[in-house]
């Protein structure tokens, strides 16, 4: 089983494994894992606020730039929703780059053509994907990271913030 399957057949392993790929820190937190993944891709990660990602009914959006990550995110609803759609968005970049995300032919959607609006209603609302499950698994897996390395729950985990 190559790489690739692997992460459809088994995406809670294929996230702590890309976890442990770009983590570098015995004690991790959301600003450290950011850093680490920005030193690991070569590219800086930019965190920018668009309201209207709500009105499509998305919380964030990741785009890869030529020299850099762009994550396009809705206004927070509270902390901890922020943080676990950033470490979500996070999870897209790490499978990225390790070569793990692109799409099998049977979970291909067909987005050409559509708008930025549309073409993130559609991905964000499909939790089918297996790119989705596996950004999914790596939140939960980071989450789990964060907290255990803290000793803390999710009520006082999350006293990063980035910029």
């Amino acid at each position: 089983m190559g790489e690739f399957d692997y992460v459809w057949a088994n995406p809670r392993q294929a996230a702590r494994r890309a976890f442990e790929a770009v983590n570098t820190h015995a004690r991790v937190t959301l600003q450290t894992l950011t850093e680490d993944i920005a030193t690991a891709t070569r590219k800086p990660i930019e965190i920018r606020e668009l309201p209207e990602l709500g009105q499509w009914g998305t919380s964030a959006h990741w785009f890869e730039l030529p020299d850099l990550h762009l994550i396009l995110e809705s206004a927070p609803t509270s902390e901890h929703h922020q943080h676990w759609v950033r470490m979500h968005e996070l999870g897209h970049i790490v499978f990225t780059h390790l070569g793990w995300t692109a799409t099998p032919p049977h979970a291909l959607t067909g987005h050409g053509g559509l708008s930025l609006a549309d073409a993130a209603r559609l991905h964000r609302a499909n939790f089918r994907l297996p790119s989705e499950q596996a950004a999914e698994e790596f939140a939960r897996h980071a989450d789990l990271m964060i907290r255990v390395g803290r000793g803390g729950t999710l009520d006082n985990d999350y006293s990063v913030v980035l910029s």
